[in-house]
């Protein structure tokens, strides 16, 4: 074998050898590890509102609220009347005994509609102040705001159109400390006012040993 044979020998053998170490090398290295998540570390999704969310804090539209106050259609021996059943006792509002509204409403139907009308703004937190005013061309006795102003959806009586609003507002709560306020000066009663200076028919059941009554049941939303 001459000498230029064997260094292109020595040569070949010298580069396969270095090609085998370096195949050798790459299978060698570990393969990189797959990215998987990790439940446990991922970002909770953000809850769900749910379709009952209350509008207002703390009050649930699927949850009414209740008044502390009943309101009561009462007939005693043939009297109707509109009483409160308040913490003091029970208050006499209105005696349904005069000839407004028409012959289309009899005393007792008056006395059970007015009546149930009162719990509804009561429970809606609404019956503060009670004053005159108009809808549909006709006046009314109604839920009102501090002004006088009737709120929406306040109506509590339409009346005759020959009656006398503010005449009628007093005589009908039997109430001569009402406030005229606003730019018409208009009869305005604070409710919770007649309700603290009125005398009480009766303490309540609690005083003497028993347990004062308790609302039952929502009363039917106001309608004209």
């Amino acid at each position: 074998m001459t000498d230029n044979t064997s260094i292109l020998f020595t040569s070949l053998l010298v580069a396969s050898l270095a090609t085998a170490v370096s195949m050798t090398n790459v299978s060698a290295e570990p393969a990189p590890p797959s990215i998987q998540s990790n439940p446990a570390t991922l970002p909770a999704s953000p809850p769900q509102e749910s379709a009952t969310s209350p509008q207002q804090r703390g009050i649930s539209p699927d949850q009414p609220l209740k008044s502390k106050i009943r309101y009561e259609c009462k007939n005693d021996n043939q009297k109707l009347s509109t009483v409160a059943h308040t913490e003091r006792g029970t208050i006499e509002l209105i005696v349904w005994e005069s000839t407004y509204f028409g012959a289309n409403w009899s005393p007792a139907k008056r006395c059970a509609t007015v009546t149930e009308r009162l719990q509804a703004f009561s429970n809606q937190r609404l019956l503060r102040f009670v004053s005159t005013g108009s809808l549909n061309n006709y006046n009314v006795i109604c839920i009102a705001e501090k002004t006088g102003d009737c709120i929406d959806q306040g109506l509590l009586i339409t009346l005759e159109p020959q009656d006398q609003p503010s005449q009628v507002l007093r005589q009908l709560f039997n109430y001569r400390s009402s406030i005229r306020r606003g730019p018409q000066t208009k009869e305005v009663i604070d409710f919770q006012r007649l309700l603290n200076e009125r005398t009480p028919l009766a303490v309540p059941e609690r005083a003497i040993g028993g347990t004062t009554d308790t609302p039952t049941g929502s009363p039917s939303t106001p309608t004209p």
